[in-house]
């Protein structure tokens, strides 16, 4: 009997440290794939960390309740579960959150920021566009407006201007502006790499 018990502790210090080892593993992925770039990197970066994490213990704490008290064994395995699971849904709401509040409207000061808002710069591109009228603008004109461009040529030769608006790595996104012989611009449009 005695035995038998001591495996079971075993068997349930196993799984807790296989839980531990996905929770490790479930922070990675969220941090890398899961959470939008509003609450990844910039001034809002400690969101992304801080809901998967809580919820993640939280799951922790309720699967050990579950392995070591008989009482409410389901309940809390379920809890476990849905906490893990709305993870995605609760992290992609806090990006919409904060994208709202702090990246939808154009601001050319933020824009021209370069290392503290790249990753908001691909949300301000539909305010930016509709209030100013980038197609028909001089190239100067949205020099003033945006900054320089992070290239100002392409390869093929061709008249455009690039701009970073995500955060660089797998799935790089830019925006482009073509502009004509002289000088104007003829076309805008993202491009992920």
């Amino acid at each position: 009997m005695k035995k038998v018990k001591e495996s079971n502790a075993a068997i349930k210090i196993i799984l807790l440290t296989i839980f531990v080892i996905l929770f490790i593993a479930v922070c990675f992925i969220d941090s890398v794939f899961l959470a939008g770039d509003a609450i990844s990197y910039g001034k809002f970066s400690f969101i992304g960390k801080l809901i998967p994490s809580v919820m993640l213990a939280a799951a922790f704490a309720a699967l050990c309740f579950a392995m070591f008290n008989k009482k409410k064994r389901k309940l809390c395995v379920i809890i476990s579960a849905a906490l893990v699971v709305f993870i995605v849904s609760i992290l992609f709401l806090a990006n919409t959150i904060v994208v709202n509040i702090e990246y939808k409207t154009f601001d050319s000061a933020k824009w021209k920021n370069y290392s503290n808002h790249v990753q908001g710069r691909q949300y301000m591109i539909d305010d930016l566009e509709e209030k100013h009228k980038i197609v028909g603008m001089k190239t100067y004109e949205v020099k003033d407006l945006l900054g320089k461009g992070t290239d100002e040529t392409s390869a093929d030769g061709s008249n455009k201007i690039t701009y970073d608006v995500g955060v660089s790595g797998l799935w790089h996104k830019t925006y482009i502006l073509e502009y004509d012989e002289n000088g104007i611009i003829t076309k805008t449009y993202t491009s992920v790499d």
